[in-house]
């Protein structure tokens, strides 16, 4: 019996020695590979956030190329303000609104000061009086902004042309700079001499 004992307890011991030696290295190793799969899996996902990003930006990138084609910047200064007087008559007939003047104003620029060089879009300044219905001009001076022609609007004054009855008249005067690609060569120059 004592050497059945023996040989058990010798059995035991190479299966204890066997776990350690063999199964523990092995849980090491493949907890080490789990870390590894881990850290793989890791920057995969960074990756495809990068990747979605990626395409966020060129889908962004593509609807933004989209909307500025929309925009008549190149071309003849002279061209882009005959397309903007063209689009006011246009705006102003459909609105039921009376172009009263359009006139050029070399000396306004955003801020009231004379243009500068320091952007890629060279101005040409107008001034702009629209006649009509309160509502019509509203949506008149809107749609002036959201024109072909690039062209920022700044509503100067509102005043009221016929004060009796109900289709009271109301006069605006507007600020419009009509912006274009400036030329290669250009100083800055030909918003002046509009």
């Amino acid at each position: 019996m004592n050497q059945a004992r023996a040989v058990w307890f010798a059995t035991v011991l190479v299966v204890l020695a066997g776990y350690v030696g063999i199964v523990r290295a092995g849980e090491a190793r493949i907890a080490e590979q789990r870390a590894a799969v881990a850290e793989i899996a890791a920057h995969l996902d960074a990756d495809e956030l990068r990747l979605r990003a990626q395409a966020t930006v060129e889908d962004a990138r593509t609807r933004l190329r989209r909307r500025v084609r929309r925009f008549a910047l190149d071309g003849d200064e002279a061209v882009l303000v005959a397309r903007f007087v063209h689009d006011a008559a246009r705006i102003a007939t459909r609105d039921r609104l009376r172009v009263v003047t359009i006139a050029a104003d070399p000396t306004l620029a955003p801020d009231g000061q004379a243009p500068t060089t320091q952007t890629a879009f060279a101005v040409t300044p107008l001034d702009v009086t629209l006649e009509g219905g309160y509502a019509d001009l509203l949506h008149g001076v809107r749609d002036l902004s959201r024109g072909p022609v690039l062209a920022r609007v700044t509503l100067d004054g509102l005043t009221r042309t016929h004060r009796d009855g109900p289709g009271t008249s109301v006069t605006a005067t507007l600020h419009v700079l009509v912006e274009h690609l400036r030329a290669e060569g250009d100083d800055g120059d030909s918003a002046r001499h509009a």
